[in-house]
């Protein structure tokens, strides 16, 4: 599958879930092709039928192609939370968005939530469905036992020694013939919530996605008190 039949499936499952609205698929599929550093596309006449996970894996393997990123399990979920934060509002959107539902109720403000945490890809379907769970009896009652294997084991050690990390950094990488501008910096991100990866430092990095999920997350807590 070509890179443009990848951005033009992203694109159309933002549409389709909601996070992207019609009028901005023009200018999303301009922000995937800036992060892959590409002039060109073709709008394909039949857009591919796939799912999210596939749709990210051909978009992951190109990137690694392009020797944007690494082939690793951590540079790959922070690269495709990259991709998905171009289908997504601003955080001021979705918490008018998420007020507007709680003044209906709050758990449906709480369901609104869920699904936008699913769809943006923030709780990813794919991985959570792999968690194992059953039910005990025990004096106490019933208990539910589970165990998470949606989150794979990441080792950021083999990774780390062979980048060179820019001093004063959260989290920074840069790879051969990389533009100053793919370079995450402090003042692009925030540590307002955890991130899928860290530095050897322990200092975490956030993109878009986690900011979202901060800000909404904060909002619901103060209201609470």
């Amino acid at each position: 599958m070509t890179l443009s039949e990848s951005i033009a499936a992203l694109v159309n499952y933002g549409m389709e879930t909601g996070l992207t609205p019609a009028c901005e698929k023009i200018y999303t599929a301009n922000l995937l092709l800036d992060i892959f550093h590409e002039d060109d596309y073709e709008e394909p006449l039949q857009i591919p039928s796939l799912s999210l996970e596939e749709i990210l894996k051909e978009l992951l393997d190109e990137a690694v192609r392009r020797e944007l990123i690494p082939d690793s399990i951590a540079y790959r979920d922070l690269f495709d939370t990259r991709l998905m934060n171009c289908l997504l509002p601003r955080p001021a959107q979705v918490q008018a968005d998420f007020w507007k539902q709680y003044e209906i109720s709050p758990e449906t403000a709480t369901a609104f939530f869920y699904k936008f945490s699913q769809d943006s890809d923030y709780i990813r379907r794919y991985r959570v469905c792999k968690d194992q769970k059953w039910k005990i009896s025990s004096d106490y009652g019933e208990i539910d036992i589970t165990i998470n294997l949606s989150k794979p084991e990441k080792d950021p050690l083999p990774e780390m020694q062979k980048q060179v990390l820019i001093p004063n950094v959260s989290f920074a990488w840069k790879m051969k013939a990389m533009p100053d501008g793919s370079i995450i910096r402090p003042e692009k991100t925030t540590g307002s919530s955890p991130s899928p990866s860290t530095t050897a430092n322990g200092a975490s990095s956030t993109l878009h996605t986690y900011t979202i999920m901060n800000t909404v997350s904060y909002s619901t807590v103060s209201m609470s008190l």
